[in-house]
């Protein structure tokens, strides 16, 4: 037969269900030389808007990255359109994960669980924008792609709890 179609209205999704995915996808190079968490990625960002009233958000973000000498941090930031009012969700220094690539590229990856308790203790109701955060150590420069020859990739997925 033919299957049904319409709108779900009323349903309850098992805990772990991934309800939506979102992804955005960077292809050209950039670079920051910033010592602060104030340079947002440009091309590497995602606004969704939870469909459930009690959800996780995870956020996985892919790319590859090079610094001249020092530390490359790196952070996922909640509605970032202005990074220096908005939340690191690490909350760290260093942010979620801080590496020394030698002169050299390398692949890293990040991820992180917004979890339900948080988005409700904000009132995350509405759209949430996530971004990514670069910020160098000791007057480096830090390279986002290589060449724009690499894609980077964040993916955010609203998971039922």
């Amino acid at each position: 037969g033919t299957p049904a179609s319409g709108t779900l209205t009323n349903a309850t999704f098992p805990a772990g269900h991934i309800v939506q995915v979102k992804q955005s996808t960077k292809t050209n190079q950039n670079s920051t030389s910033t010592g602060n968490w104030d340079y947002k990625v440009p091309n590497l960002e995602v606004e969704i808007t939870p469909k459930l009233n009690n959800s996780s958000m995870y956020i996985i973000v892919m790319s590859h990255f090079y610094n001249s000498s020092g530390l490359f941090n790196l952070s996922i930031y909640r509605n970032s359109s202005s990074l220096t009012e908005t939340y690191n969700l690490s909350g760290g220094q260093r942010g979620m994960i801080s590496f020394n690539p030698a002169a050299d590229w390398k692949e890293a990856g990040v991820s992180w669980l917004d979890d339900s308790s948080a988005m409700t203790s904000r009132g995350d109701k509405n759209a949430i924008t996530y971004a990514l955060s670069v910020r160098s150590e000791g007057g480096s420069t830090s390279y986002i792609n290589r060449g724009g020859g690499d894609a980077s990739q964040m993916v955010v997925m609203e998971i039922a709890v």
